[in-house]
C-alpha cells in the first residue's frame, strides 16, 4: 500500500523480521527442535531428581503449568517418556563409567530389602575418590532378586553388577553390608573376608530394640507414653488444648511443640518420642482432661518418669554416633574405633539413680563390649585412625592393635 511505502525503511525491516521469527520460534518447540529437547531434558530431570512418577505429565494441573510456561510445547506422553527416559539412563551410565575409571579407589556398599508388594532388591551404592581428591558417591542401581537370596545367587548378583561397571576390583577398597550370614558370604566370595566391613549403624539401630525386649518394665512405660501420645493426637480439642497452653508460657505460634509418635521400624523414633514427651510432660495431666475420661491411660509416676530420663540419657549417645557414621560426603573409616570409645566412655558417665536404668546401661556396656571387642583389629579401621591426625593412637585400647597398624603402614610404605 501507499502506507507501507511511505514507512521508513528502518521499520519495514523490523517488521519483517519479526513476522520471519514466528515460524522459527513454532519450529524450535516442534519434536526435536531445540527448544523441544531443552524442555524435554528439564523434564526427565525433573522426574529423576524429585523421584515423581511418570504419570505426572498426565497430570491436568501439570498440563496447565506447561501451557502457561510453554504453550507451543508438546507434551510427550508417560509411553515416549518412559523411551527416553531409558535412552537417557544408558548415556549416564555410559558417562558415569568413564568417571568411575578415572576414580583412583572406591567402596562399595549392598543391601538387599523388600518393597510392599514383597518384591526384594539387591541396593549398591559407591563412594569413590576423583581425580582432584574430592569425595564422590553415587547409587550404581537396585536389581530386582528373582529366587532365593543364598550367599551364590548374591554373589552372582554383586559381581554381576561389577562387571557391567567395569570396576577395577584392585580398586576396591572394601565392600560394606549387613551382618547377615548370606550376604557376608557374598562379599567373601566377591573381595575375600579380608575387605568386608559390616555396617556399624545397622548393629548400633537394632542394638536397642534387642536389650528392650528383655526389658518388660521400661517396655510397659514406653507403651503408656504412646497410648497417651496417640490419644492426644487423634484428639482436636486436646492438641488446641496444648498450643493455648504453651502459648500462655510464653511461646509462640512458630515454636509451639507437638507430640510424636514413634515408627516401630526406627528405634530412633522412640527416643524423640520420649523426648519430647519429657518436654512436654508438665502439660499432659491438663491436655488428656479434655479427651474422654474412660480413653484416658494411666499417668505415669514420678520414678517412672525418672527412668523415662534415663533411658533417654542412654539412648542418645547410641543415636549421635548412628549419625555420625552414617555421613556419605566425609570418610568414616577412621571415626569407627574413637567413636565407638567415646560412646562407651559416654554411656559409663551416665549415672542412672533407678535399677532400670542401671540394669539398660549395663545391658547396654556389655553389647557393645561383646560386638566390638575385636574391631581394633581390624586393619581396615585401624589403619586409617593411625594416619588420621585427629586420632592417631589416642583412642587404642589394644595397644598390640596399634602396633600392628603401624606396622602395616610401614610395610605399605616400602
Amino acid at each position: 500500500t501507499a502506507r507501507d511505502e511511505d514507512d521508513p525503511p528502518l521499520k519495514r525491516i523490523k517488521l519483517a523480521s519479526k513476522k520471519s521469527k514466528l515460524p522459527r520460534r513454532a519450529n524450535s518447540f516442534a519434536e526435536g527442535g531445540a527448544r523441544s529437547d531443552k524442555i524435554t531434558a528439564a523434564l526427565m530431570f525433573m522426574i529423576a531428581k524429585d523421584k515423581e512418577p511418570l504419570s505426572i505429565v498426565n497430570k491436568e494441573g501439570f498440563k496447565v503449568l506447561m501451557k502457561t510456561v510453554a504453550p507451543l510445547y508438546r507434551i510427550p506422553d508417560r509411553k515416549t517418556l518412559t523411551k527416553l527416559m531409558d535412552n537417557r539412563y544408558v548415556e549416564a551410565k555410559e558417562c558415569y563409567k568413564s568417571t568411575l575409571e578415572k576414580a583412583l579407589s572406591y567402596t562399595l556398599t549392598c543391601d538387599n530389602w523388600t518393597d510392599c508388594t514383597f518384591q526384594s532388591y539387591l541396593g549398591v551404592t559407591i563412594h569413590y575418590l576423583s581425580e582432584d581428591l574430592v569425595m564422590k558417591n553415587g547409587c550404581l542401581g537396585v536389581f530386582p532378586l528373582h529366587t532365593n537370596h543364598t550367599a551364590e545367587y548374591l554373589t552372582e548378583c554383586l559381581n554381576s553388577v561389577i562387571n557391567d561397571f567395569k570396576l577395577d576390583r584392585k580398586k576396591i577398597m572394601a565392600i560394606t553390608s549387613d551382618g547377615a550370614a548370606n550376604i557376608k558370604a557374598a562379599v567373601h566370595n566377591v573381595v575375600g573376608s579380608e575387605r568386608h566391613i559390616w555396617c556399624f549403624a545397622h548393629f548400633l539401630s537394632h542394638l536397642v530394640p534387642k536389650i528392650l525386649k528383655d526389658m518388660p518394665e521400661i517396655n510397659n512405660i514406653i507403651a503408656t507414653v504412646k497410648k497417651i501420645v496417640v490419644l492426644i493426637r487423634r484428639s482436636v480439642v486436646a492438641t488446641d488444648e496444648l498450643k493455648r497452653l504453651q502459648i500462655l508460657d510464653g511461646k509462640t505460634e512458630g515454636t509451639v511443640l507437638k507430640f510424636i509418635l514413634d515408627v516401630p521400624t526406627r528405634w530412633n523414633s522412640t527416643l524423640y518420642m520420649l523426648e519430647r514427651f519429657l518436654a512436654l510432660e508438665q502439660y499432659v495431666y491438663a491436655v488428656t482432661l479434655k479427651c474422654k475420661r474412660s480413653d484416658i491411660p494411666d499417668m505415669l509416676t514420678h520414678s517412672q518418669i525418672e527412668v523415662l530420663q534415663e533411658v533417654v540419657s542412654l539412648m542418645k549417645p547410641i543415636e549421635y554416633v548412628i549419625k555420625e557414621i552414617s555421613g556419605s560426603k566425609y570418610p568414616t573409616c577412621s571415626t569407627i574405633i574413637p567413636i565407638i570409645h567415646c560412646m562407651t566412655l559416654s554411656i559409663e558417665q551416665v549415672k542412672p539413680s533407678t535399677n532400670n536404668g542401671s540394669s539398660f546401661q549395663k545391658k547396654l556396656l556389655e553389647s557393645i563390649q561383646d560386638k566390638f571387642k575385636n574391631v581394633e583389629n581390624n586393619m581396615i579401621l585401624a589403619v586409617p585412625t593411625i594416619l588420621d591426625p585427629r586420632f592417631k593412637r589416642i583412642d587404642f585400647q589394644n595397644a598390640r592393635a596399634a602396633a600392628a597398624a603401624v606396622e602395616r603402614i610401614n610395610k605399605e610404605m616400602k
